[in-house]
């Protein structure tokens, strides 16, 4: 999947992580967390968890953003070759996604979030019930290490659900004119901004990729998602769940 960054952000590599000394003094209510420890504690918990699952480790992504003060972070996992039947439907293009996000500015909290991720056209599936946050106070290493665990522990059977979801539009057809107001109520609800609305437009009415071309409900899905990619980083999930239950309800 595709880190996006937007208004400055930068990709670095863990090293480059680790070299950030800005982290602030702790206070009496205020507890920041090193952004590569946490990193770090986040994948190691992540990678025992999932490994049980039948998961494997597949690549990390780490953003910088205003002057390295927010932190964005994918972990990406596979299903190991031998369990690519365990859900009876096929795993070729459907991987797992942990996104993480942190500031040492405090504009926003610790944030966690769990989803399938579709290869092929580089989306994210999303629910809120994986997702969590917590602020920067006392014992915030301690409490992310045990959500962590409970998240990816119910994030197995969102899993399995959003895969059907994903099953689900596949093999929904949809017509042109139906599409056409939906892409409006979904600006009107401020899902996809106006500029959004267009780039979806444009993807649905000419698909980019031929596995696009049928006019399904998961062809929709992917024209939206690919106009979300210029959302602000700190709302992209929020917007991401809301374009999937829209879609479900809806379509």
């Amino acid at each position: 999947m595709s880190l996006m960054l937007m208004a400055g952000g930068r990709k670095v590599n863990f090293a480059e992580l680790q070299a950030i000394t800005t982290t602030p003094e702790a206070t009496a209510t205020y507890t920041p967390v090193p952004f590569h420890e946490l990193l770090a504690n986040t994948q190691c918990i992540a990678d025992k968890i999932l490994g049980y699952e039948g998961w494997e480790f597949d690549q990390r992504q780490i953003g910088l953003a205003k002057k390295d003060e927010r932190m964005f972070a994918v972990l990406r996992y596979k299903k190991k070759n031998e369990d690519h039947d365990v859900f009876d439907y096929k795993h070729d293009d459907i991987g797992f996604s942990l996104g993480l996000r942190s500031s040492h500015d405090k504009s926003m909290s610790n944030g966690f979030c769990a989803g399938a991720q579709v290869f092929i056209c580089d989306n994210l599936m999303f629910t809120g019930d994986i997702t969590y946050m917590r602020k920067h106070t006392k014992n915030v290493e301690s409490d992310l290490e045990q959500n962590i665990l409970q998240i990816l522990y119910n994030s197995q059977d969102k899993f399995k659900k959003l895969t059907v979801d994903r099953l689900t539009m596949m093999d929904e057809d949809i017509t042109k004119q139906r599409a056409y107001q939906l892409l409006g109520e979904l600006m009107g609800n401020k899902v996809l901004l106006p500029r959004q609305a267009k780039k979806a437009y444009d993807h649905w009415d000419k698909p980019p990729h031929v596995e696009f071309e049928p006019n399904t409900v998961w062809s929709f899905y992917n024209a939206c998602t690919e106009a979300l990619k210029t959302t602000q980083p700190t709302k992209i999930i929020e917007k991401h769940i809301q374009l999937h239950d829209f879609t479900m309800v809806n379509c």
